[in-house]
């Protein structure tokens, strides 16, 4: 039977953290023998909104780590095709074919728009506007028939359903329509200080995420300090959002159920609680943090695995291109 196609992405806007991991990464690598897998670091998706505080040596930085991350976390560029989004000049021109399908209505009800914009539509960037379209072309470009996504960017395939099928009803079969994939567990992994917000690369306080190349001391740390409330007993609840948080993280990365995670604590401490949950993301995280350090020794070879992948990922982008370029009429007599 024919291998199905899933195709992710994770943004190069700085360091990669237990979300990041737990909703992608560690899916990522758990199936990378079962799909026919395309990952790619988005750093176009990084430029959304550059301006003078744009520092180009530290963008590359960020791509480079984030790379980094993607092999330290287990991925085998053997078995995944591995590549920068910047690498593959189809992404940004199937995005003008796709703008020519999507409406200007559609693109401001996106929920990015309407959080990142904050009120300032006139002075936000086109980039950011657009955004939706140039993730619809990653998506499109390879025939993905699987894309898993967090549930805060379902939003983001469904439009690409729609534009895809809308661009196949006006110039014939060109697309393939995909379908979103929410992973099994840990989906939204929450800020340990703010934790009615999802765990952010771009937090204000660096003290409510786990990245993973931070320290064991400060892991620990950061769990330590994660915010919770003055009813001590563990368990889950809407009133209890820290809490709840800590479970859910000791859970996926223990193997188990919240429900195993709260019989387990019953009685205990919010310090012992804490510390069993430090020592559980310690023990995950810790050695890819050392091996993202390891890597990071011989940056040659690291661009030279994801070269691989990009010419890999070019000849599939290349059929897409061209069957959007035949369907409009602007490919080659």
């Amino acid at each position: 039977m024919e291998q199905k196609r899933v195709l992710s992405g994770v943004r190069a806007s700085g360091d990669l953290h237990l979300g990041n991991y737990l909703g992608a990464l560690r899916q990522w690598v758990s199936t990378q023998d079962d799909r026919e897998s395309f990952y790619f670091i988005a750093d176009l998706h990084g430029l959304t909104e550059v301006g003078q505080g744009h520092n180009p040596v530290d963008f590359a930085e960020k791509r480079l780590r984030t790379a980094a991350a993607f092999l330290a976390a287990g991925l085998d560029p053997s078995r995944v095709t591995l590549f920068f989004q910047s690498s593959i000049p189809q992404h940004t021109e199937v995005m003008w074919y796709l703008s020519t399908v999507a409406r200007k209505g559609e693109l401001e009800r996106m929920t990015q728009w309407k959080d990142k914009a904050s009120g300032d539509e006139v002075g936000a960037s086109a980039g950011l506007f657009v955004y939706p379209i140039l993730m619809a072309s990653d998506i499109l470009l390879y025939d993905a028939d699987e894309v898993p996504v967090g549930d805060d960017q379902r939003q983001h395939v469904e439009v690409t359903r729609d534009w895809a099928a809308r661009f196949n009803s006006y110039f014939g079969t060109t697309f393939v329509i995909p379908e979103a994939v929410l992973p099994p567990e840990a989906a939204r992994v929450m800020d340990l200080q703010y934790p009615e917000a999802k765990m952010s690369k771009s937090a204000a306080s660096g003290l409510g995420s786990l990245l993973l190349d931070d320290s064991a001391d400060d892991l620990r740390s950061k769990i330590r300090r994660a915010v919770t409330d003055a009813d001590t007993s563990i368990h889950r609840s809407r009133e209890k959002p820290g809490v709840t948080n800590l479970i859910e993280i000791h859970a996926a990365l223990t193997r188990r159920t919240p429900e195993e995670v709260e019989r387990e604590f019953v009685g205990k401490t919010y310090s012992e609680f804490k510390n069993a949950v430090a020592d559980a993301v310690i023990s995950e995280l810790s050695p890819i943090g050392r091996r993202i350090e390891e890597l990071l020794g011989d940056r040659g070879e690291i661009s030279r695995l994801l070269s691989i992948g990009a010419e890999r990922a070019r000849e599939v982008a290349e059929r897409t291109c061209l069957r959007a370029r035949e369907a409009l009429g602007v490919g080659s007599l």
